[in-house]
């Protein structure tokens, strides 16, 4: 087999294994995860710090400098352990070998492989050199956890790069290849520090590192265990379409806080364990950037994710919209408008309208009917205003609500349902004025801005009233004085609403239980809360009103 024909051979194993994932960062940089099933970010062995190097080889292939592809003390012994035990127990693979398996021979049943490699492995080092066999195993050897490769186990399992490690980092990094489910140490896990000390005695006993060097590292403590929850995982494939990392790009950072995504998680995980889902999805008012989005799920609903793939009706969330166009087209909050149930001609059709308790407050001003959520007097106002405008500034705020599906538009019936970024994104137009944000995941990405047909004063107007839904359906919160928001219970008797804007953040909740509806708004209302609650504790600057 000539040079070029090797080179090739490689090279079109390796291409078949290129990186076919994206990591995912925090807005600080740190890993949050990765779309796509492996994740390979290739780099150079000079950019790979010697004390891994030295880890590894002292774990792996000790004798690696020195043989020429095949370590016969190694075979030697591993033949003699798999004669005692009477199965293959040891291999004694070198990591030309090993190169081999991982790329060339990639699914080659143990036994012709293994003839395979002591002619090829040999041939491998003395055509293309040890440092190139060393580099393409380092990028391709499995870490665990669908990451391949030293540089990538680096930045996912250690948030650091692969050149700057301790000898700590390093043994546990070496660890890994062996059996890299069993000695994961990115998760709690009993044999990490073990395998940890082991590495760094052999490494110490070969000479690569002095026995004062040794003792310092073993001392040294283990890296806080990093875990991507799998709700995490399955979030970010539903993130996926939403996150357009650039041609050749191996990573991308969001616009995810981490902080807050930590508290996001928290909340959603803590509050209310009897309910369906939680979710929570806040958005930057001043750019449209998502600063955290959570969601926990259980029972029937399963794997739901409300907070980015969910299609829930966002019902009464949608009220203040309507009432917006009311008020730009010369309407007062103090005009009064009948509460009591209610037939519509629609159409042709005919809808039939009533409070869910069934309720009439007769002659009341629409200021009165939105602190009430009157879904009569909404479908009074609606009727009287026409439902085109209202779904054309719906629309412009991020809504599906073209085309309009008619009057029932007022009480959250739109072309398909929403999940907790659109409802949280559509309450930015309100806090800016009427000039609404397309929420976007990436940090690099340019708002997209859409401009409500909507002056100023009636979106100053309907915010006024929103804090007052929010005082009257928050019983605290004085940290909030200047927040404004409203609460959302669908016909669909499934989820319960709160979306609202406090400081510079507007953030929706959502969630599933089995109760009435007041009841699904007062709790969707306590999780909203409870999220801010939490949030302010670490990060008090968030929740001021500038």
């Amino acid at each position: 087999m000539t040079l070029g024909l090797l080179r090739d051979r490689f090279a079109g194993a390796i291409e078949a294994t290129a990186p076919n994932a994206v990591l995912v960062r925090y807005s600080d940089g740190t890993p949050f995860g990765w779309v796509g099933r492996e994740l390979r970010m290739p780099t150079t062995l000079a950019q790979i710090s010697p004390r891994v190097i030295a880890c590894l080889l002292a774990i792996e292939d000790r004798r690696f400098w020195k043989h020429h592809g095949i370590d016969v003390v190694a075979v030697a012994r591993a033949f003699v352990r798999d004669l005692r035990c009477g199965t293959f127990a040891e291999g004694g693979s070198t990591i030309g070998q090993q190169l081999l398996k991982n790329t060339i021979l990639r699914g080659t049943p143990r036994l012709p492989r293994k003839v395979t490699e002591l002619f090829l492995s040999p041939l491998t080092e003395a055509l293309l050199g040890k440092p190139w066999v060393l580099q393409h195993y380092l990028n391709t050897v499995h870490m665990g956890g669908g990451v391949y490769g030293i540089r990538a186990a680096a930045r996912v399992f250690l948030g650091r790069d692969c050149g700057d490690v301790s000898w700590s980092d390093a043994a546990l990094l070496a660890g890994l290849p062996a059996a890299p489910e069993r000695f994961r140490f990115y998760e709690e896990n009993s044999l990490a520090r073990p395998r940890r000390d082991f590495v760094l005695t052999r490494a110490g006993a070969l000479g690569f590192l002095t026995a004062s060097e040794v003792s310092v590292a073993l001392r040294e403590q283990l890296p806080r265990p990093f875990r991507i929850h799998p709700e995490v995982r399955h979030q970010l494939h539903e993130l996926a379409p939403l996150i357009a990392a650039a041609d050749g790009d191996s990573e991308i950072v969001t616009t995810i806080d981490r902080q807050m995504q930590m508290v996001a998680h928290h909340v959603v995980r803590s509050f209310a364990r009897g309910a369906s889902f939680r979710a929570i999805a806040a958005v930057d008012v001043a750019t449209g950037g998502v600063r955290a989005v959570a969601t926990r799920c259980s029972g029937a609903d399963g794997r739901y994710d409300v907070a980015v793939g969910g299609r829930l009706s966002p019902g009464s969330v949608v009220k203040p919209f309507v009432l917006a166009v009311a008020l730009e087209l010369g309407y007062e909050l103090t005009d009064e408008i009948e509460s009591g149930p209610v037939t519509i001609a629609d159409g042709g059709k005919y809808w039939f309208v009533e409070n869910y308790d069934r309720s009439a407050h007769g002659r009341i001003t629409l200021r009165e009917a939105t602190l009430l959520s009157d879904n009569t007097a909404y479908a009074r106002l609606i009727a009287s205003i026409g439902h085109e405008l209202p779904a054309e500034v719906m629309a412009a705020a991020g809504l599906p609500s073209l085309p309009s599906p008619g009057y029932t538009l007022t009480l959250g019936v739109l072309q398909s349902g929403i999940n907790a970024v659109t409802a949280a994104a559509s309450y930015i137009s309100l806090a800016r004025g009427g000039e609404s944000l397309s929420p976007t995941f990436d940090l690099r990405a340019v708002p997209v801005m859409h401009r409500l047909q909507i002056g100023h004063r009636p979106v100053a107007s309907v915010v006024s009233v929103l804090r007052d839904v929010l005082r009257t359906r928050l019983t605290r919160g004085s940290c909030l004085e200047d927040a404004f928001g409203k609460t959302g219970t669908p016909d669909d008797d499934r989820s319960g609403w709160f979306v609202g804007v406090a400081g510079d953040l507007a953030v929706a909740a959502a969630i599933g239980e089995a109760s009435s509806r007041e009841e699904k708004a007062r709790r969707a209302g306590e999780l909203w809360l409870r999220f801010f609650d939490e949030l302010h504790r670490v990060r008090p600057e968030v929740t001021k009103t500038s």
